[in-house]
């Protein structure tokens, strides 16, 4: 399971349901990687300047996922911590959300100054056809380009976001 999202909040990791499925895989030893902005970097303002949003929601947002990602990882046995992988893209903007599973891929393209939700969304099937692999290759790029996570980080992260006040969430 390959993702690449600006936040990973909104209609992801707030949902229990979604958290519960996603840390079952994992417990069971389904890979998972997650990119998502580095809640600090330039990128991320960038981002949220473009998509008119509240000051500091989305940096909000994207630090109650890696909390959310950190105590589940902790949570799992430790014999499959290791298949959760995340990394935090520091100076680019993510032109597209993605998310991968074994053979199907959901791709939203961001437009200019807006979030996913409003932006078109393709669904790929299968790993041989085109746009799959020009995806999957955009996917290695940007995960390549990334800042890596560590035991020593996530343990950061829960130490320094865990109280933080939980985003909104619309219903």
């Amino acid at each position: 399971i390959d993702i690449l999202s600006n936040t990973l909040w909104n209609n992801w990791l707030h949902d229990a349901d979604f958290r519960e499925r996603l840390f079952a895989h994992i417990a069971h030893g389904a890979h998972v990687r997650v990119l998502i902005y580095d809640p600090e970097s330039d990128a991320v303002r960038q981002r949220a300047r473009i998509e008119k949003d509240v000051p500091g929601e989305m940096q909000q947002e994207i630090k109650a996922s890696l909390v959310t990602l950190a105590q589940g990882r902790n949570d799992l046995p430790e014999s499959t911590r290791a298949c959760l992988e995340v990394r935090l893209t520091t100076w680019m903007l993510h032109p597209v959300q993605m998310i991968r599973v074994d053979e199907r891929m959901l791709i939203a393209i961001y437009l200019a100054g807006r979030s996913g939700g409003p932006s078109p969304t393709m669904q790929l099937k299968g790993s041989e056809s085109a746009y799959f692999r020009k995806y999957a290759e955009q996917f290695e790029t940007l995960w390549e380009w990334a800042r890596v996570l560590d035991d020593k980080q996530f343990e950061k992260i829960i130490q320094e976001y865990w109280a933080l006040p939980q985003p909104r969430t619309e219903n």
